[in-house]
Order: structure tokens, then sequence, then C-alpha cells
């Protein structure tokens, strides 16, 4: 069997030793890219409220321009609610709109 040259105890001091090396890792750099993408998706929600008139004016246009708020969109509403939006608004078929949820 490949990598059978250990015995279950080196296998086990070889695994925390990995797993220990990953948490200092996630610990340190963590942190950042969390601040990073929470300040990048802040920006993205910020825009698409203005844009949006406080979500008051969706439609087919904002989300052509921008088709990555869709997935702003359905945050912002219930999963059932957002489809029939989205699906009125981009002239999907229902049976389309399933794909959305999957």
């Amino acid at each position: 069997m490949l990598n059978n040259h250990k015995s279950e105890i080196e296998w086990e001091k070889d695994t925390d030793v990995s797993v220990n090396q990953y948490n200092e890792w996630f610990q340190n750099v963590a942190p950042k890219v969390y601040k990073d993408n929470f300040d990048v998706i802040t920006n993205r929600v910020k825009e698409l409220v203005l844009k949006s008139n406080n979500f008051r004016t969706i439609d087919v246009n904002l989300i052509k321009e921008h088709p990555a708020n869709i997935e702003i969109l359905r945050m912002c509403t219930s999963p059932q609610l957002v489809r029939n939006r989205l699906t009125g608004l981009s002239g999907l078929f229902s049976k389309a709109s399933s794909f959305v949820d999957n």
C-alpha cells in the first residue's frame, strides 16, 4: 500500500502537525481575507441600494448591467419571492427559474 511505511502513531503525529499548521495559517490569514471581502461586499450592497432607490426600482436593466447583483437581491428577500420576482424581470419561464435555486 502506498505511504504505508509509517505506523499509526506516526500518522497521528503527522496529522496533528498538519492540522496545527493549517490552524495557525487560518488564524493569521482569515481575519484579513474576511475584512477585505466584507468591505468589497458591503460596497457592492451600498451601490445596489443607491442604484435601485432603496430596492424600489429593480428592473431588467439593473440586472443586465450587473448580473452579480442577483446574488445580493437573493439575500435580501425570501427565496420564493425572489425567484418569482427575478423570473418576471428576466422573462424566463418559471420552469427555467428553478435552476436558480439549485
